[in-house]
């Protein structure tokens, strides 16, 4: 019997995965690798989770061994751990499901005395503080917690 062996990037996202449990108890992380000529990745998604993305990436950036330089045109190799299995590139994205982008969205237009809409990311012409109104709720989004 032939023993499947498991790429860098997978045995990376395997251990992001058992990592994420432990550290975010009851949140469903999607964690998947892709390997590809170049290089290799590991992708993290969540859905409306009391955590915020930028804590989340705090805890596993460990696992991407550096970061591309778009100034030299060049990846540096700035944060390789021995015995830890790393990719080259890491992307963390949390997403929302559409009842809380909703309520959320509601609760910014009531704010700003705004007539909501269903497609409040389309409303056009609102701007508040140099913000239009669906940069302002995409940013109350990334601040809350679910």
């Amino acid at each position: 019997m032939r023993t499947k062996i498991k790429t860098q990037a997978a045995q990376c996202a395997i251990a992001i995965r058992k990592e994420l449990k432990e550290k975010f108890p009851g949140v469903k992380f999607k964690v998947t690798s892709e390997s590809f000529a170049g290089g290799n990745s590991v992708r993290v998604s969540f859905v409306d989770s009391k955590y915020l993305q930028d804590e989340v990436e705090s805890e596993i950036k460990k696992y991407q061994y550096g970061h591309f330089d778009g100034m030299t045109d060049y990846y540096e190799h700035s944060n390789v751990i021995e015995g830890l299995p790393q990719t080259k590139y890491l992307f963390v994205d949390r997403k929302y499901s559409n009842e809380i982008e909703k309520a959320v969205a509601m609760k910014v237009c009531k704010e700003w005395n705004i007539e909501f809409q269903e497609d409040w990311y389309s409303i056009r012409g609102q701007m508040k503080n140099g913000r239009s109104i669906p940069q302002i709720i995409r940013l109350e989004l990334s601040d809350s917690r679910f």
